[in-house]
């Protein structure tokens, strides 16, 4: 069986052609989750990754949960727009 590849590029000849983003009017605010809470980061991974298929960490316990977050330099950050959490990453 053969497969067939794609290799898609993105050019920018010329500096002037950068258009950067207006901003939101509603822009979202990060905060650091200090301290870290397992049940949290669980949360927000299964909400996160429910549509991008994130499987890895579902049946995960406490414990894991634990082990991950005390980590030296291990930090969790969540954005919110409006009040509603829209995203994370840690």
């Amino acid at each position: 069986m053969r497969v067939r590849e794609t290799t898609f590029y993105l050019e920018m000849p010329a500096p002037t052609d950068f258009q950067p983003a207006k901003q939101p009017a509603d822009p979202p605010t990060l905060e650091r989750i200090d301290p870290p809470r397992p049940s949290l980061n669980a949360e927000l991974y299964a909400a996160v990754g429910r549509d991008w298929l994130w499987v890895d960490r579902l049946g995960w316990s406490e414990e894991d949960w634990l082990a991950t977050l005390a980590r030296p330099g291990f930090e969790t950050w969540r954005a919110r727009r409006a009040g509603k959490p829209v995203g994370y990453f840690a």
